[in-house]
């Protein structure tokens, strides 16, 4: 789920209700100067710049304390903490989940949590958005379930229909969580980097190794990398794309021609594996 412009809602009173059952009062009359008499103005194409006006919610964007400040705006959020029921939330991105044999069960354990979230962020003047809020169903026998014998579920009042996938936190979440549409993902998302590094380490021929090594890291390994406590689960499919690309970057940035074996590439490059 997605909270509509979650950082424009922010009601000045509630947030400061909330400072005060964590904070010293020093840091809440801080906060509140910080949030007093603030205005906003739009800046058209043309360079003009419209009329100010006063705003009376919200946190301003791009400031450093805005994202700490909607954490506890939030830090009531009805969110169920169950064995078999759980949720996670960053920032505006909420994700509920829950275990059952079926996905009707599960779904039918999720309902009431997501009943009472509405409820909660209407009384706190925050709005989801439908049309970003994504439902699927995770297991190994999925096609047992086909969507058509599903009912459609339901939230906020709007119908959704099952995702085949589902990103959170740029993570793509198959159905069979075998990852494999999220390494294809970063192999496309990718492609563009590995050029450019290959066409200036072919046209450069005076760049030292370690510089290609070091911008390999940079802007490659920092992407193959993420999330990797939970891709470790991911099949052998999903690691052959993601290596592929690997060795086919290194390959390049030491210099080795392209039937060098992959022992010899992660030395070279000085790669622990």
């Amino acid at each position: 789920m997605d909270v509509a412009k979650a950082y424009d809602s922010v009601w000045h009173a509630g947030l400061l209700h909330s400072c005060r059952a964590v904070l010293s009062y020093a840091t809440c009359r801080w906060i509140a100067g910080f949030l007093r008499d603030r205005k906003a103005a739009v800046l058209e194409a043309g360079g003009h710049l419209s009329a100010e006006i006063s705003t009376r919610g919200g946190v301003p964007q791009g400031s450093p304390l805005s994202p700490l400040l909607y954490i506890l705006y939030t830090r009531e959020m009805p969110l169920p903490r169950e064995p078999l029921l759980g949720a996670t939330a960053y920032a505006d991105d909420v994700c509920l989940w829950a275990s059952a044999r079926t996905p009707a069960a599960a779904w039918d354990s999720l309902q009431p949590h997501l009943d009472a979230l509405v409820v909660w962020g209407k009384r706190w003047r925050l709005r989801f958005s439908a049309d970003k809020t994504q439902a699927a169903y995770l297991a190994c026998r999925w096609t047992a379930w086909p969507d058509g014998a599903l009912e459609p579920p339901r939230f906020n009042g709007t119908e959704l229909s099952w995702a085949v996938h589902v990103d959170l936190l740029g993570i793509r979440l198959d159905r069979r969580l075998s990852f494999h549409p999220y390494a294809q993902e970063i192999a496309r998302r990718l492609s563009p980097r590995t050029q450019e590094l290959q066409r200036l380490l072919c046209t450069a021929r005076r760049v030292p190794q370690w510089v290609g090594v070091l911008l390999w890291k940079a802007f490659i390994r920092s992407a193959l990398t993420y999330a990797a406590p939970v891709i470790l689960t991911a099949c052998d499919t999903t690691w052959l794309v993601l290596e592929r690309l690997e060795r086919r970057v290194l390959r390049t940035t030491c210099r080795l021609p392209w039937r060098t074996r992959a022992a010899e590439i992660y030395q070279r490059a000085g790669v622990l594996r």
